[in-house]
């Protein structure tokens, strides 16, 4: 499968070194807890298509949302497993890289989402919700995205599901659902042994009846969505933004992306889009607050991937591997960093609040979890909590799992980050520090040289996951339709 040229070129002269840079990694992660007792539930949040550079934007310029960011812990260099929905909340919510898990995987040499249904979830793989049902909390999920309930596994675990569409919906079936879990936080029972009707007789002191935990799982969807509809709807999206948000758009936007005015229209509105999420998770903030509930409760945010915008357009044309026939946007095509980079964010009384700028993976958000929610055991964050006077030049993740095109695994390592395309065996290599758009592979082989030793063993090590099959309703398939996937495939 890969070539043998490929595989023993100077890995056993760099080995070492990445050890070494290993070894430092973990010892970074030995962070310690604030000394606060761990949260009781786990409010895990994900905005469908949200990139890091948009995200990060708007809470610099400031809104509704960053008086909550900022008492919180931002991840600025967290990468995605995968550039796609159903393989990159797999990993978080197991904790595998979809090789281990297999869901969204594809056989032959090209995966095609176009018309080929992916893998599910390895039965083996046992969820998030799995894990903490197992440890008697109440499990709900509430979701705007179809790939949770069209059976392809990641909704195991969870012991009520609702879906609707739009943040407002979903932010009232949570409120519903958070006025159940306060009111089981705050009842009281009185002593049964009382006998009010005694004159006299005073009830027994009140005490609290035991609680149970809840996990609560939130997926919205307007990033996704907003700027794929029709000239008119997104003018009626972007009518709903703040009038500043329009000049701000174009301020950020790639290179390439408003040289073109459908594109640039585009870009505004996601840009909106992004802007709602934000508002929509204030939103949730609030129902929290009034509860009481924000001081109890660990709560996780992140993206699931991002979304191009013209980024990279003219290396996909030169490519040519997108079977869908058309290049340079959307997601699942590609692993550059418009599409892996994404919002990470924590906030937990067990967690003081900062930035990390160290590079981190998502399949790293399940077991530090559960490490916060102290059921883990360990005595160390899987996720650093703090940076390092090395900042972003440690941490490694690895991203695969292509929804178009050839198979691609790439891997980062602090600054330097490989491409291996398994058509042609080849090998791309890029230094972010230096060329942090990915607008030409670097010709410096040192770069090249860093990364490869990473991939490989990543190809060769982890155990690939049988690929299952799954059956899917006509109306799950339409509803996947209805957002883009799957446009070539019958009923």
């Amino acid at each position: 499968m890969y070539s043998k040229d490929i595989m023993s070129r100077t890995i056993e002269s760099i080995r070492k070194p990445l050890i070494l840079c290993t070894a430092i990694l973990l010892g970074c992660m030995q962070t310690t807890l604030a000394a606060t007792a761990p949260p009781e539930n786990l409010l895990l949040i994900c905005a469908d298509t949200v990139r890091y550079d948009v995200f990060e934007a708007l809470n610099q310029r400031g809104d509704t949302f960053s008086r909550f960011q900022n008492k919180g812990l931002t991840y600025k260099n967290a990468q995605s497993a995968a550039p796609w929905t159903l393989p990159s909340v797999a990993t978080v919510l197991t904790g595998e890289y979809p090789n281990q898990h297999g869901a969204g995987l594809f056989s032959g040499e090209f995966a095609n989402l176009d018309d080929t249904l992916p893998t599910p979830l390895n039965p083996g793989s046992e969820t998030l919700a799995q894990t903490l049902l197992n440890q008697d909390f109440k499990t709900q999920l509430i979701t705007a995205h179809p790939f949770f309930v069209a059976g392809f596994g990641i909704d195991a675990g969870f012991k009520q599901i609702d879906q609707r569409r739009g943040w407002e919906k979903l932010v009232q079936v949570l409120s519903k659902a958070l006025d159940k879990f306060a009111h089981k936080s705050n009842t009281v029972g009185t002593n049964p042994q009382a006998a009010p009707e005694t004159a006299g007789n005073a009830e027994l002191p009140q005490k609290k009846v035991n609680k149970k935990r809840f996990f609560a799982y939130l997926h919205t969807m307007e990033p996704h969505e907003w700027h794929t509809k029709d000239k008119q709807t997104r003018a009626e999206f972007q009518h709903k933004a703040p009038s500043w948000l329009r000049d701000f758009a174009v301020s950020i936007a790639p290179a390439a992306t408003c040289k073109d005015e459908t594109m640039c229209d585009k870009w505004i509105t996601y840009v909106a889009a992004v802007y709602e999420t934000r508002l929509a998770l204030t939103e949730v903030f609030n129902q929290l607050e009034s509860r009481s509930l924000l001081d109890e409760t660990l709560i996780v945010f992140y993206s699931d991937h991002g979304e191009e915008f013209y980024d990279h357009k003219e290396y996909a044309q030169e490519l040519a591997e997108d079977p869908r026939g058309f290049y340079g946007k959307g997601h699942g095509q590609s692993l550059f960093q418009e599409l892996i980079h994404v919002p990470l964010w924590v906030m937990s009384p067990n967690i003081n609040s900062g930035s990390v700028s160290e590079i981190v993976s998502l399949k790293s958000v399940k077991p530090a979890i559960e490490y916060w929610l102290g059921l883990s055991g360990n005595t160390q964050s899987p996720l650093p909590q703090a940076d390092t006077d090395k900042g972003a030049k440690h941490g490694i993740a690895i991203s695969t799992a292509i929804a178009y095109g050839s198979h691609q695994t790439s891997a980062r390592l602090g600054d330097e980050k490989g491409i291996y395309f398994e058509e042609g065996e080849r090998l791309e290599g890029y230094n972010l520090s230096e060329d942090p758009f990915e607008d030409s592979p670097s010709k410096e082989q040192q770069y090249i040289f860093a990364i490869e030793p990473t991939i490989i063993d990543y190809l060769e090590s982890q155990p690939q996951a049988e690929k299952g099959e799954v059956s899917v309703s006509n109306e799950s398939l339409e509803k996947l339709k209805a957002i883009g996937y799957l446009q070539g495939k019958e009923n």
